[in-house]
């Protein structure tokens, strides 16, 4: 999560009000300050008034309007419903200096993740992803990795 990461300016993996508040605003979220006591309530951090990455994920998904249990519990899959997660999964890891998800934003997420993937399988992931080569995966090139994938 780049928006994360780049707003946990003190590398201690939360996120006070402050912080959150502008980490979802570099998303383009509908926020406001008067949402970050609900929002810290709907992650159960309401006492330590911090969230780290996963509880951001999940808020991030919530004001996207993304209900993923449901989702799952379909018996066919909405194709708006599973754009909207492919949308915000990129957006989540875009690097927006370059419009594109880099080798170092995978790795800073693959590093927030329980997975223990080498730095060498992630440059394998980039280089699979990234088809003209350019040092980003673009969004049409993530669209085309999420249908593989059966995301979209």
């Amino acid at each position: 999560m780049i928006a994360f990461k780049k707003h946990d300016v003190n590398d201690t993996g939360l996120l006070d009000a402050e912080y959150m508040l502008n980490a979802l605003l570099s998303l383009h979220l509908p926020v406001e300050s008067s949402d970050i006591k609900d929002l810290f309530e709907c992650v159960g951090r309401e006492k330590t008034k911090e969230i780290d990455v996963n509880d951001f994920i999940d808020i991030v998904t919530e004001l996207k309007g993304i209900d993923e249990e449901e989702v799952e519990e379909e018996e066919y899959h909405d194709d708006t419903s599973e754009s909207k997660i492919a949308e915000t999964v990129y957006q989540m890891l875009e690097d927006p200096t370059v419009n594109g998800i880099t080798l170092d934003s995978l790795l800073k997420i693959c590093a927030t993740q329980d997975e223990s993937w080498t730095k060498q399988q992630i440059v394998e992931m980039m280089n699979e992803a990234d088809l003209n080569h350019d040092g980003k995966i673009d969004s049409s090139e993530f669209k085309l990795i999420c249908d593989k994938i059966g995301l979209t």
